[in-house]
């Protein structure tokens, strides 16, 4: 599939690389590792509003001892599809927020498989899987920590790939306390992609944000009084 990406595990959340197919729907890719150790390798699609019926294989674990190891992926052609929709707390439409938004559909399971969209601009998206029972998950910049909830795909029309009907709506309340700021190197100039992320001492709570062209970036967390805020950068490694 066109754009699909691997990501490696780094400091805080994993940080993804992209590697473009070609016109055979093949890409070979490289990733840097820090040291030889224990890492999960996972292989997407990059979330977008216009879903590709495909779906992403299980992310596989490996143990690198002598520097080199060798990890395939094959996505499969989906067979179902979920329509969904993310609205408010009063049911109403997120409106600009819904392009920070990413949606996931996971199958818990040992070698389960996996799909993931964006919503348009109404809240409305779609997520490719097979029959069975997933997770569907809404993260991004703006939300602390990501919205889980579960759902079983069958052999119902609701789940034709064809299908109109919304199976699953998600309500979502942005948070409206924040940590924000920019990433600079020493000469002052500004780094963008930086993965920024927050966590709170003795609580679950946290954020997540990626800088801007500008070096800004902006996380949507609980209130908590005691965060700690780390990043790390492709280019500069941990910050």
């Amino acid at each position: 599939p066109s754009g699909a990406s691997s990501t490696m595990a780094g400091p805080g959340n994993a940080q993804p690389s992209f590697f473009k197919t070609n016109g055979s729907c093949i890409a070979s890719y490289a990733l840097a590792l820090a040291s030889n150790g224990l890492y999960q390798v996972e292989a997407h699609l990059p979330p977008s509003a216009t879903s590709t019926p495909l779906l992403a294989p299980a992310g596989q674990q490996i143990t690198i001892s002598d520097n080199t190891a060798t990890v395939n992926f094959t996505f499969t052609s989906a067979t179902r599809r979920i329509n969904g929709k993310v609205v408010n707390a009063s049911s109403g439409s997120l409106g600009d927020k819904n392009n920070d938004l990413w949606i996931f559909a996971n199958q818990p399971t040992s070698g389960g498989k996996s799909s993931a969209s964006r919503p348009d601009s109404g809240g409305n998206f779609t997520l490719y899987a097979d029959a069975g029972s997933y997770k569907i998950g809404v993260g991004g910049p703006g939300m602390p920590m990501m919205v889980e909830r579960d759902i079983i795909v069958t052999a119902s029309s609701t789940f034709n790939t064809t299908s109109t009907v919304v199976a699953i709506t998600i309500k979502l309340e942005p948070p409206t306390s924040f940590i924000s700021g920019f990433v600079k190197d020493g000469s002052g100039n500004a780094i963008s992609g930086v993965d920024t992320f927050a966590w709170c001492e003795g609580s679950p709570a946290g954020g997540r944000s990626v800088s801007d062209s500008q070096g800004f970036y902006k996380m949507y967390v609980p209130i908590c009084s005691n965060y700690h805020v780390a990043g790390f950068s492709q280019s500069y490694g941990q910050l």
